[in-house]
């Protein structure tokens, strides 16, 4: 805005900014100040038209993800307005610290792997899927440093159904512990997640689609030149599905890779609910799982005496039960300055302006 206070013989604008599209109507009004005495007043009818693009950050819509991406600084949302499939050749890279993709519960299909190496940036609210000529590689890698704050996957579905992904996540040396909650991995040739030399949150219903090639849900590993050891914290209800029992290791739904990692090296802390193709299941230190869980023996009922002289039976001792092993635009309307004159005594002509941004 400019020109306030009114002053005589002087112009005022303002900007008047639309939520949406379609006929907007706008009524002025000029009142003194002190009093509230209505001096005049106008009204102005405007057709806003939807502007197109396929994100946005606050008002201002894109023409692709990459160009948001582009002008995305900490603190701002990206917001995916539809569903979209990357180009070939042009990878996602969230290298900005504290910013937001919210997929805004569409699905991103991308032919090449996503790096997220800003530290406090948050994915979340959608589908990431790899196409079917996703290469042998991890569908998102994250390596941010962690020097201010940890990334954040939060309700995503990781889809490796269509290429070769290894991983679907795979977190290389991060700095701080990266939460995963209410997350979805499906069909990685791998693993669901691979914590390497990083530190792993697991949170909320998060479940893992074991079919296929995939070995484990999550694997803690050291991969060369890795020297940090790796650790994982499950809160919250976790789920496995199509896990097939392997003879001689049984089902590794947390897999340490012993080739990288020493014994007691690697941490798994465990205070989640445990569910194997829908039946409640433990996991060992090892991430094996202790099948069938177990559960406590009912404490059988003392029998009552039948005289004076007998002695009441004494209860049989309860069976031990096992401790838990793991520790657009609007196209703006671009009405560009529109300028309503209004006459009233003693004052000058106000400026409206009106501009359509979309969300």
């Amino acid at each position: 805005s400019s020109g306030f206070p009114l002053t005589d013989g002087a112009t005022s604008q303002f900007r008047v900014i639309f939520k949406e599209a379609g006929t907007c109507n706008v009524e002025i009004k000029i009142v003194e100040v002190g009093t509230d005495t209505q001096l005049a007043s106008t009204t102005a009818q405007f057709q806003v038209a939807a502007k197109t693009g396929v994100a946005m950050i606050g008002g201002d819509v894109y023409a692709t993800l990459e160009e948001a991406v582009a002008n995305a600084v900490s603190g701002n949302e990206i917001k995916l307005m539809t569903d979209l499939e990357m180009t070939k050749g042009s990878a996602l890279a969230l290298a900005v610290d504290g910013v937001t993709l919210n997929l805004n519960g569409h699905t991103l299909t991308v032919h090449d792997p996503i790096t997220i190496s800003g530290n406090g940036v948050t994915v979340i609210n959608g589908t990431i899927k790899a196409a079917a000529d996703f290469p042998a590689d991890n569908l998102i890698t994250v390596n941010a440093p962690g020097n201010s704050a940890s990334v954040r996957l939060l309700a995503l579905t990781v889809d490796a159904t269509g290429g070769q992904t290894k991983y679907g996540v795979h977190l290389y040396q991060t700095g701080y512990e990266v939460e995963m909650g209410g997350c979805t991995f499906v069909n990685n040739s791998y693993a669901g997640v691979l914590v390497n030399g990083s530190q792993a949150k697991i949170t909320g219903a998060t479940s893992f689609n074991l079919s296929g090639s995939c070995y484990a849900g999550v694997e803690l590993g050291k991969g060369s030149g890795v020297t940090a050891n790796p650790g994982l914290a499950l809160v919250g209800n976790i789920s496995f599905a199509n896990s097939n029992p392997d003879t001689a290791n049984n089902t590794r739904l947390i897999w340490t890779d012993s080739a990288q990692v020493q014994p007691g090296d690697a941490t798994i802390q465990q205070s989640a609910s445990i569910t194997v193709n829908g039946e409640a299941k433990e996991l060992d230190a090892n991430g094996m799982l202790v099948t069938p869980a177990p559960k406590p023996t009912p404490k059988p009922t003392p029998k009552p005496s039948n005289s004076d002289d007998e002695e009441s039976a004494a209860p049989a001792p309860a069976a031990a039960t096992p401790a838990p092993v793991l520790d657009s635009t609007p196209k703006t309307g671009e009405a560009g300055w529109i300028i309503l004159p209004i006459f009233a005594a003693g004052l000058a002509v106000l400026g409206i302006a009106a501009k359509k941004l979309t969300e």
